[in-house]
Protein backbone atom coordinates (compact mmCIF):
# COMPACT_ATOMS: atom_id res chain seq x y z
CA UNK A 1 0.00 0.00 0.00
CA UNK A 2 3.44 2.44 0.46
CA UNK A 3 2.43 3.91 -3.29
CA UNK A 4 -1.19 4.87 -2.29
CA UNK A 5 -1.77 7.92 -0.70
CA UNK A 6 1.43 9.40 -2.96
CA UNK A 7 -0.50 8.56 -5.82
CA UNK A 8 -3.38 9.85 -4.88
CA UNK A 9 -2.35 13.04 -3.94
CA UNK A 10 -0.61 13.42 -7.11
CA UNK A 11 -3.54 12.38 -9.36
CA UNK A 12 -5.80 14.99 -7.60
CA UNK A 13 -3.09 17.75 -7.67
CA UNK A 14 -2.96 16.90 -11.39
CA UNK A 15 -7.01 17.59 -11.87
CA UNK A 16 -6.88 20.16 -10.03
CA UNK A 17 -3.91 21.88 -11.99
CA UNK A 18 -3.20 20.82 -15.46
CA UNK A 19 0.32 22.27 -15.12
CA UNK A 20 1.51 20.50 -11.77
CA UNK A 21 3.27 17.81 -14.06
CA UNK A 22 6.06 18.28 -16.99
CA UNK A 23 5.51 15.38 -18.60
CA UNK A 24 3.67 12.29 -18.99
CA UNK A 25 5.48 10.13 -16.91
CA UNK A 26 4.97 12.38 -14.44
CA UNK A 27 1.49 12.57 -14.36
CA UNK A 28 1.20 8.88 -14.09
CA UNK A 29 3.91 8.29 -12.11
CA UNK A 30 5.66 5.92 -14.03
CA UNK A 31 9.54 5.47 -13.71
CA UNK A 32 11.27 7.69 -16.28
CA UNK A 33 14.36 5.71 -17.34
CA UNK A 34 18.04 7.57 -18.41
CA UNK A 35 17.77 8.59 -21.90
CA UNK A 36 16.06 11.22 -23.28
CA UNK A 37 13.32 10.68 -25.58
CA UNK A 38 13.06 11.57 -29.30
CA UNK A 39 10.19 10.71 -32.07
CA UNK A 40 9.68 11.00 -36.00
CA UNK A 41 7.19 9.70 -38.18
CA UNK A 42 8.34 6.63 -40.46
CA UNK A 43 6.69 6.56 -43.68
CA UNK A 44 7.33 3.70 -46.08
CA UNK A 45 5.22 1.99 -49.21
CA UNK A 46 4.19 -1.28 -49.78
CA UNK A 47 4.25 -1.54 -53.74
CA UNK A 48 3.02 -4.98 -53.98
CA UNK A 49 -0.26 -4.32 -52.50
CA UNK A 50 -2.70 -1.33 -54.10
CA UNK A 51 -4.15 1.15 -51.83
CA UNK A 52 -5.12 4.52 -53.68
CA UNK A 53 -5.67 5.31 -57.10
CA UNK A 54 -3.65 7.98 -56.78
CA UNK A 55 -0.04 8.47 -56.88
CA UNK A 56 2.42 9.62 -53.99
CA UNK A 57 4.45 13.19 -54.62
CA UNK A 58 7.41 10.53 -56.01
CA UNK A 59 4.93 9.29 -58.57
CA UNK A 60 4.84 5.91 -56.81
CA UNK A 61 2.05 3.88 -55.66
CA UNK A 62 1.24 1.37 -53.34
CA UNK A 63 -0.33 0.78 -49.55
CA UNK A 64 1.19 3.22 -47.19
CA UNK A 65 2.84 1.66 -44.12
CA UNK A 66 2.70 4.78 -41.46
CA UNK A 67 4.15 4.63 -37.92
CA UNK A 68 5.20 7.07 -34.41
CA UNK A 69 9.38 6.03 -33.57
CA UNK A 70 10.25 6.64 -30.73
CA UNK A 71 14.16 6.14 -29.24
CA UNK A 72 16.82 7.29 -27.08
CA UNK A 73 17.88 10.74 -27.72
CA UNK A 74 20.47 13.13 -27.27
CA UNK A 75 19.79 15.80 -24.90
CA UNK A 76 18.46 18.53 -26.56
CA UNK A 77 16.99 22.04 -26.22
CA UNK A 78 14.03 21.05 -28.74
CA UNK A 79 10.33 21.41 -26.31
CA UNK A 80 8.70 17.80 -25.78
CA UNK A 81 5.58 17.26 -27.81
CA UNK A 82 2.19 17.23 -26.39
CA UNK A 83 -0.23 14.90 -27.56
CA UNK A 84 -1.81 17.16 -30.12
CA UNK A 85 1.47 17.28 -31.65
CA UNK A 86 1.49 14.02 -31.69
CA UNK A 87 -1.78 13.43 -33.61
CA UNK A 88 -0.84 16.15 -35.84
CA UNK A 89 2.48 14.70 -36.99
CA UNK A 90 0.85 10.86 -37.04
CA UNK A 91 -1.68 12.83 -39.57
CA UNK A 92 0.55 14.33 -42.07
CA UNK A 93 3.16 11.82 -41.88
CA UNK A 94 6.02 14.19 -40.26
CA UNK A 95 7.50 14.89 -37.17
CA UNK A 96 8.85 18.85 -38.79
CA UNK A 97 7.16 21.42 -36.42
CA UNK A 98 7.46 23.22 -39.46
CA UNK A 99 4.52 21.54 -41.33
CA UNK A 100 2.40 21.53 -38.11
CA UNK A 101 0.69 24.59 -38.44
CA UNK A 102 -1.05 24.12 -41.61
CA UNK A 103 -2.35 20.84 -40.98
CA UNK A 104 -3.35 21.24 -37.44
CA UNK A 105 -7.07 22.07 -37.80
CA UNK A 106 -7.76 18.82 -39.66
CA UNK A 107 -5.83 16.03 -37.89
CA UNK A 108 -7.25 17.76 -34.43
CA UNK A 109 -10.66 17.21 -36.05
CA UNK A 110 -10.30 13.47 -37.04
CA UNK A 111 -8.57 13.46 -33.43
CA UNK A 112 -11.73 15.00 -32.13
CA UNK A 113 -14.02 12.10 -33.47
CA UNK A 114 -12.19 9.49 -31.86
CA UNK A 115 -11.56 11.36 -28.58
CA UNK A 116 -15.39 12.23 -28.07
CA UNK A 117 -16.67 8.44 -28.88
CA UNK A 118 -19.04 7.04 -26.83
CA UNK A 119 -19.90 10.27 -24.20
CA UNK A 120 -23.25 11.29 -23.66
CA UNK A 121 -22.08 14.99 -24.09
CA UNK A 122 -19.77 16.25 -26.45
CA UNK A 123 -16.71 17.52 -25.27
CA UNK A 124 -16.18 21.76 -25.20
CA UNK A 125 -13.81 23.30 -27.05
CA UNK A 126 -12.19 24.13 -23.53
CA UNK A 127 -11.80 19.92 -22.59
CA UNK A 128 -11.09 18.53 -26.31
CA UNK A 129 -7.95 21.42 -25.95
CA UNK A 130 -7.13 19.84 -22.33
CA UNK A 131 -6.80 16.75 -24.00
CA UNK A 132 -5.11 17.10 -26.84
CA UNK A 133 -2.59 19.70 -24.62
CA UNK A 134 -1.76 16.33 -22.18
CA UNK A 135 2.17 16.84 -22.17
CA UNK A 136 4.75 14.15 -23.55
CA UNK A 137 8.13 13.34 -23.58
CA UNK A 138 9.47 13.07 -26.70
CA UNK A 139 11.49 15.80 -28.65
CA UNK A 140 10.60 15.81 -32.75
CA UNK A 141 13.45 14.60 -34.98
CA UNK A 142 16.06 14.71 -31.64
CA UNK A 143 19.25 13.41 -32.52
CA UNK A 144 19.28 9.81 -31.59
CA UNK A 145 21.97 8.43 -29.05
CA UNK A 146 25.03 6.89 -31.00
CA UNK A 147 23.77 2.92 -30.38
CA UNK A 148 21.57 0.04 -30.71
CA UNK A 149 18.72 -0.54 -29.07
CA UNK A 150 15.92 -3.72 -28.86
CA UNK A 151 13.02 -3.40 -30.86
CA UNK A 152 9.35 -2.89 -29.99
CA UNK A 153 6.65 -2.82 -32.07
CA UNK A 154 2.56 -1.59 -31.00
CA UNK A 155 0.10 -2.48 -33.08
CA UNK A 156 -3.22 -0.99 -32.63
CA UNK A 157 -6.95 -1.66 -32.88
CA UNK A 158 -9.27 -1.47 -36.08
CA UNK A 159 -8.38 1.28 -37.55
CA UNK A 160 -6.74 3.02 -34.94
CA UNK A 161 -4.06 5.63 -35.34
CA UNK A 162 -0.28 5.74 -33.95
CA UNK A 163 -0.83 8.09 -30.81
CA UNK A 164 -2.79 6.07 -28.94
CA UNK A 165 -0.06 4.26 -26.75
CA UNK A 166 2.24 8.10 -26.49
CA UNK A 167 3.12 7.38 -22.58
CA UNK A 168 3.69 3.47 -22.97
CA UNK A 169 6.32 4.48 -25.97
CA UNK A 170 7.95 7.03 -23.99
CA UNK A 171 8.58 5.49 -21.11
CA UNK A 172 9.96 2.18 -22.94
CA UNK A 173 12.20 4.56 -25.41
CA UNK A 174 12.93 6.15 -22.01
CA UNK A 175 14.37 2.97 -20.64
CA UNK A 176 16.17 2.47 -24.07
CA UNK A 177 14.24 0.70 -26.68
CA UNK A 178 13.22 1.62 -29.64
CA UNK A 179 9.22 1.80 -30.44
CA UNK A 180 7.36 1.98 -33.45
CA UNK A 181 3.60 2.94 -32.98
CA UNK A 182 1.81 1.50 -36.33
CA UNK A 183 -1.23 3.27 -37.43
CA UNK A 184 -4.16 1.08 -38.99
CA UNK A 185 -5.60 2.50 -42.05
CA UNK A 186 -8.46 1.08 -44.36
CA UNK A 187 -8.01 -1.99 -47.14
CA UNK A 188 -7.85 0.57 -49.59
CA UNK A 189 -8.03 4.91 -49.64
CA UNK A 190 -11.70 4.16 -50.06
CA UNK A 191 -13.07 1.56 -47.52
CA UNK A 192 -12.08 1.17 -44.15
CA UNK A 193 -11.26 -2.17 -42.31
CA UNK A 194 -13.63 -4.57 -41.53
CA UNK A 195 -13.65 -6.78 -38.63
CA UNK A 196 -13.63 -10.21 -40.57
CA UNK A 197 -10.25 -12.15 -41.74
CA UNK A 198 -9.41 -9.83 -44.68
CA UNK A 199 -9.08 -6.97 -42.36
CA UNK A 200 -7.03 -9.01 -39.51
CA UNK A 201 -4.51 -10.03 -42.58
CA UNK A 202 -4.18 -6.61 -43.55
CA UNK A 203 -3.17 -5.72 -40.61
CA UNK A 204 -0.61 -8.39 -40.80
CA UNK A 205 0.96 -7.54 -43.80
CA UNK A 206 1.52 -4.22 -42.82
CA UNK A 207 3.19 -5.19 -39.38
CA UNK A 208 5.44 -7.64 -41.88
CA UNK A 209 6.46 -4.43 -43.65
CA UNK A 210 6.99 -2.71 -40.73
CA UNK A 211 9.37 -4.93 -38.97
CA UNK A 212 11.37 -5.59 -42.33
CA UNK A 213 11.98 -2.09 -42.76
CA UNK A 214 12.32 -0.84 -38.99
CA UNK A 215 15.33 -4.14 -38.76
CA UNK A 216 17.67 -2.01 -41.52
CA UNK A 217 17.39 1.19 -39.94
CA UNK A 218 20.44 1.88 -38.15
CA UNK A 219 18.93 2.38 -34.33
CA UNK A 220 17.69 -1.07 -34.29
CA UNK A 221 19.66 -3.76 -32.75
CA UNK A 222 19.95 -6.76 -35.03
CA UNK A 223 18.00 -9.50 -32.69
CA UNK A 224 14.36 -10.28 -32.37
CA UNK A 225 12.35 -7.66 -31.78
CA UNK A 226 8.75 -7.24 -29.42
CA UNK A 227 5.41 -7.17 -29.94
CA UNK A 228 2.71 -5.25 -28.11
CA UNK A 229 -0.87 -4.99 -29.08
CA UNK A 230 -4.14 -3.38 -27.60
CA UNK A 231 -7.45 -4.80 -28.77
CA UNK A 232 -8.21 -6.25 -31.96
CA UNK A 233 -4.30 -5.67 -32.91
CA UNK A 234 -3.42 -8.61 -30.74
CA UNK A 235 -5.57 -10.71 -33.00
CA UNK A 236 -3.30 -9.51 -36.34
CA UNK A 237 -0.01 -9.57 -33.99
CA UNK A 238 -1.05 -13.57 -32.84
CA UNK A 239 -1.10 -14.27 -37.08
CA UNK A 240 2.28 -12.91 -37.28
CA UNK A 241 3.94 -14.41 -34.69
CA UNK A 242 2.46 -17.39 -35.09
CA UNK A 243 3.32 -17.64 -38.85
CA UNK A 244 7.02 -16.78 -38.06
CA UNK A 245 7.79 -17.33 -34.26
CA UNK A 246 11.60 -15.68 -34.29
CA UNK A 247 10.05 -13.11 -31.64
CA UNK A 248 11.49 -12.03 -28.05
CA UNK A 249 8.27 -11.42 -26.28
CA UNK A 250 4.80 -10.56 -26.66
CA UNK A 251 2.65 -8.53 -24.52
CA UNK A 252 -1.41 -8.12 -24.39
CA UNK A 253 -2.86 -4.97 -23.52
CA UNK A 254 -6.37 -6.40 -22.86
CA UNK A 255 -6.06 -7.21 -26.91
CA UNK A 256 -8.59 -9.39 -28.45
CA UNK A 257 -5.91 -12.20 -27.75
CA UNK A 258 -7.84 -12.62 -24.45
CA UNK A 259 -11.57 -13.47 -26.32
CA UNK A 260 -13.53 -15.31 -27.93
CA UNK A 261 -13.70 -13.52 -31.29
CA UNK A 262 -9.60 -14.13 -31.38
CA UNK A 263 -9.91 -17.36 -31.23
CA UNK A 264 -12.43 -17.73 -34.04
CA UNK A 265 -10.46 -15.45 -36.27
CA UNK A 266 -7.30 -17.04 -35.92
CA UNK A 267 -8.72 -20.50 -36.08
CA UNK A 268 -9.92 -19.40 -39.66
CA UNK A 269 -6.67 -17.83 -40.27
CA UNK A 270 -4.95 -21.32 -40.19
CA UNK A 271 -1.96 -19.69 -38.21
CA UNK A 272 -3.30 -21.41 -34.78
CA UNK A 273 -0.74 -23.79 -33.91
CA UNK A 274 0.03 -24.34 -30.10
CA UNK A 275 3.31 -25.78 -30.67
CA UNK A 276 4.40 -22.62 -32.58
CA UNK A 277 3.70 -20.48 -29.13
CA UNK A 278 6.87 -20.42 -28.11
CA UNK A 279 7.99 -16.88 -26.71
CA UNK A 280 6.93 -15.13 -23.17
CA UNK A 281 3.88 -13.80 -23.29
CA UNK A 282 2.14 -11.21 -21.01
CA UNK A 283 -1.45 -10.86 -21.13
CA UNK A 284 -3.17 -7.92 -19.17
CA UNK A 285 -7.11 -8.12 -19.70
CA UNK A 286 -9.10 -5.59 -17.73
CA UNK A 287 -11.68 -6.27 -15.01
CA UNK A 288 -14.71 -3.99 -15.50
CA UNK A 289 -16.85 -3.73 -18.43
CA UNK A 290 -17.09 -1.04 -21.26
CA UNK A 291 -19.60 -0.10 -23.43
CA UNK A 292 -19.95 -3.65 -25.37
CA UNK A 293 -19.65 -6.83 -23.34
CA UNK A 294 -17.54 -9.21 -25.47
CA UNK A 295 -17.45 -13.19 -23.93
CA UNK A 296 -13.62 -13.54 -22.78
CA UNK A 297 -11.72 -16.84 -23.76
CA UNK A 298 -8.60 -18.10 -22.38
CA UNK A 299 -7.50 -20.44 -24.99
CA UNK A 300 -4.79 -18.74 -26.51
CA UNK A 301 -2.92 -17.48 -23.08
CA UNK A 302 -3.41 -21.58 -21.94
CA UNK A 303 -1.82 -22.53 -25.28
CA UNK A 304 1.74 -20.91 -23.98
CA UNK A 305 2.57 -24.64 -22.06
CA UNK A 306 6.24 -23.81 -23.03
CA UNK A 307 7.11 -20.66 -22.47
CA UNK A 308 6.88 -18.20 -19.64
CA UNK A 309 4.00 -16.68 -19.46
CA UNK A 310 2.18 -14.14 -16.87
CA UNK A 311 -1.69 -13.59 -16.94
CA UNK A 312 -2.75 -10.47 -14.91
CA UNK A 313 -6.13 -9.04 -14.24
CA UNK A 314 -5.77 -5.27 -14.05
CA UNK A 315 -9.75 -4.99 -11.85
CA UNK A 316 -10.12 -1.14 -11.92
CA UNK A 317 -9.41 -0.47 -15.67
CA UNK A 318 -11.95 -0.84 -18.97
CA UNK A 319 -10.82 -2.11 -22.41
CA UNK A 320 -10.70 1.66 -24.03
CA UNK A 321 -8.68 3.32 -20.64
CA UNK A 322 -5.90 1.41 -22.09
CA UNK A 323 -5.59 4.05 -24.99
CA UNK A 324 -4.49 7.62 -25.16
CA UNK A 325 -7.63 8.78 -26.69
CA UNK A 326 -9.95 7.33 -24.10
CA UNK A 327 -7.95 6.66 -21.13
CA UNK A 328 -5.77 9.20 -18.91
CA UNK A 329 -5.71 11.87 -20.74
CA UNK A 330 -9.56 12.22 -21.40
CA UNK A 331 -10.48 11.29 -18.37
CA UNK A 332 -7.82 14.22 -17.02
CA UNK A 333 -9.88 16.74 -19.31
CA UNK A 334 -13.37 15.84 -17.94
CA UNK A 335 -12.07 15.75 -14.22
CA UNK A 336 -13.87 12.25 -14.30
CA UNK A 337 -14.75 10.70 -10.45
CA UNK A 338 -12.60 7.40 -12.41
CA UNK A 339 -9.72 9.13 -12.72
CA UNK A 340 -7.85 8.26 -9.77
CA UNK A 341 -8.31 4.65 -10.15
CA UNK A 342 -7.47 4.50 -14.12
CA UNK A 343 -4.57 6.70 -13.58
CA UNK A 344 -3.56 4.05 -10.83
CA UNK A 345 -4.23 1.06 -12.77
CA UNK A 346 -2.65 2.21 -16.38
CA UNK A 347 0.60 2.84 -14.40
CA UNK A 348 0.23 -0.50 -12.90
CA UNK A 349 0.04 -2.04 -16.52
CA UNK A 350 2.95 0.38 -17.50
CA UNK A 351 5.13 -0.81 -14.83
CA UNK A 352 4.54 -4.44 -15.70
CA UNK A 353 4.83 -3.99 -19.31
CA UNK A 354 8.28 -2.55 -18.97
CA UNK A 355 9.44 -5.30 -16.22
CA UNK A 356 8.29 -8.03 -18.15
CA UNK A 357 9.88 -6.43 -21.58
CA UNK A 358 13.85 -5.66 -19.26
CA UNK A 359 13.17 -9.62 -17.91
CA UNK A 360 12.87 -11.24 -21.18
CA UNK A 361 14.32 -8.75 -23.86
CA UNK A 362 16.93 -7.59 -21.51
CA UNK A 363 17.39 -10.23 -19.49
CA UNK A 364 17.26 -7.79 -16.47
CA UNK A 365 17.36 -10.73 -13.35
CA UNK A 366 15.77 -7.61 -11.10
CA UNK A 367 12.82 -7.44 -13.52
CA UNK A 368 12.53 -10.97 -13.58
CA UNK A 369 12.11 -10.59 -9.47
CA UNK A 370 9.64 -8.26 -10.01
CA UNK A 371 7.41 -10.42 -12.08
CA UNK A 372 7.96 -13.29 -9.75
CA UNK A 373 6.70 -10.96 -6.82
CA UNK A 374 3.14 -10.76 -5.23
CA UNK A 375 1.72 -7.33 -6.02
CA UNK A 376 0.83 -6.81 -2.71
CA UNK A 377 4.66 -6.81 -2.15
CA UNK A 378 5.33 -4.10 -5.08
CA UNK A 379 2.01 -1.92 -3.52
CA UNK A 380 -0.04 -2.54 -6.14
CA UNK A 381 -2.69 -4.74 -4.66
CA UNK A 382 -5.69 -2.77 -5.46
CA UNK A 383 -4.67 -2.29 -9.04
CA UNK A 384 -3.33 -6.14 -9.84
CA UNK A 385 -4.22 -9.46 -9.39
CA UNK A 386 -2.32 -12.35 -10.73
CA UNK A 387 -4.37 -15.06 -12.48
CA UNK A 388 -1.44 -17.30 -13.65
CA UNK A 389 2.32 -17.39 -14.06
CA UNK A 390 4.05 -19.73 -15.53
CA UNK A 391 8.56 -20.15 -16.16
CA UNK A 392 8.80 -17.47 -13.17
CA UNK A 393 9.93 -18.23 -9.84
CA UNK A 394 7.76 -19.75 -7.65
CA UNK A 395 4.75 -19.04 -10.26
CA UNK A 396 1.97 -21.89 -10.70
CA UNK A 397 -1.31 -21.85 -11.75
CA UNK A 398 -3.65 -20.07 -9.39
Amino acid sequence: MGVRAPLAVLVLACLASPVIAQDSLSLLALPAGPHDVGFRSVGILDSTRPYATTRDPDGRQGRPIQMLLFYPARKTDVAPASLGDYVVADWIGSAERSRWDSARAEAEAAAARAIGEGLETPLTDTQLRAVLDWPGLGRPEATAVDARFRLVLFESGLRARGWLYTPLCELLASHGFVVASLASLGRSESAPLEFDLGGIEAQAADIERALAHLATQPLVEPKPPALVAWSVGGVSQSVVRLRRPEFAAAVSLDSGTGYDYSIKLLRESGALDPRRLTIPFLQMDVGMDGRFKVPRDSTFFDAHAFAPALALKLPRLRHSDLSTSFGPPRLRALRDPRSEAVFAGYRAAGLYLLRFLEAFVMEKAEARRFLASDPAALGLAEDVGVVARRGLKGGVRS
